[in-house]
């Protein structure tokens, strides 16, 4: 707190300190949302995702170790040096189906955290929409990002409005092709020749 300046915008967040570990290492998981129309509001949770992975193990003794405590593929992607120099760089994501089947062999129920999930995801929506303006010919796709503790409550980190589209590793490659191709299906999207043959008709 002393850090923070009486005329600098900030952000104050609750650090989740007990954090739900896959092999001692800490995880978020980004979950794609499509809002096609807002009043009355219409919005598309995408059943795959992402779940992002820190390249240190978890260790609250050394707060100061980005690869342990944060989970942004734009920071693990060049961990330990990997890709500085425009090669390979660090894979460090699953897709949630991958989760689903690591939860299944631990015993942890699923199911129930991604119930508790969507509650979450459709009353942060409501809220959000309710400031937006009612155009016909506007959407939006959401990046939701959620934590999960050991008790396997989910948090709500932030939701980001552009979310990244370009591809760093084979998780991306197997989520964002269809995730792209589903959501201009909801909008009704066309290629400009096809809608072109389609009024010569």
């Amino acid at each position: 707190m002393g850090d923070l300046k009486y005329d600098q915008q900030s952000v104050l967040q609750k650090y989740i300190a007990n954090p739900l570990l896959i092999r001692g290492l800490k995880w978020d998981m980004r979950i794609y949302v499509a809002i096609p129309q807002m009043r009355p509001m219409k919005l598309y949770l995408y059943a795959e995702g992402l779940v992002r992975f820190s390249t240190d193990r978890y260790d609250k003794s050394q707060l100061d170790n980005q690869f342990s405590h944060l989970t942004n593929s734009s920071i693990n992607k060049y961990a330990h040096g990997a890709g500085q120099d425009g090669s390979q760089v660090y894979d460090n994501k699953w897709t949630l189906e991958q989760l689903k089947h690591c939860f299944a062999s631990c015993g942890w129920d699923y199911a129930s955290m991604w119930t508790k999930i969507e509650k979450i995801i459709i009353l942060t929506c409501v809220n959000l929409c309710a400031s937006c303006p009612n155009y016909d010919n506007c959407f939006e796709l959401l990046g939701f990002d959620v934590m999960v503790d050991d008790k396997l409550k989910p948090w709500l980190l932030e939701v980001n409005s552009s979310p990244a589209m370009s591809m760093d590793g084979a998780a991306d490659s197997r989520v964002k092709p269809d995730l792209l191709r589903d959501t201009f299906k909801i909008i009704d999207f066309e290629p400009a020749a096809a809608y072109h043959e389609r009024m010569k008709i």
